[in-house]
């Protein structure tokens, strides 16, 4: 896959509302998104110089190019896509994260309903809090 192929970045209306915490489905622009002929993984953070991605092995599946936007970076990875961790390089420090947005979302619609009408009785079951 080439450069030309890749996802489109972002708009960067949608992509400043991530920066600032409120874009309200970030999962539709992070994590593993399918194309024509391979996954795009893209990840935000704003700190990173660089961001391998590896697989739970440890091995790298490649270096993550950064995009237009400060942050944000994106790599094609073969299909299928394997259960991924990224390799956070950061002027002071390296970390090896598990990107939460390989995961997908753990709140269902009637979730998302109640918690936006403030009457949700169970947030901690959905939440994590336990």
């Amino acid at each position: 896959m080439t450069d030309r192929q890749r996802l489109q970045p972002a708009p960067t209306e949608q992509f400043a509302a991530l920066a600032r915490g409120e874009h309200t489905d970030p999962f539709a622009l992070l994590g593993p998104h399918a194309s024509a002929s391979a996954w795009v993984v893209r990840c935000f953070q704003p700190a990173a110089t660089r961001i391998d991605v590896l697989d739970l092995a440890g091995n790298s599946l490649g270096t993550a190019t950064p995009t237009m936007e400060p942050g944000l970076f994106e790599i094609p990875l073969a299909l299928p896509v394997r259960p991924y961790r990224l390799r956070v390089f950061e002027p002071e420090r390296t970390r090896d994260i598990d990107d939460p947005y390989r995961f997908g979302s753990l709140l269902g619609d009637v979730d998302r309903h109640l918690i936006g009408e403030g009457r949700h009785e169970r947030l901690f079951d959905v939440l994590g809090a336990h």
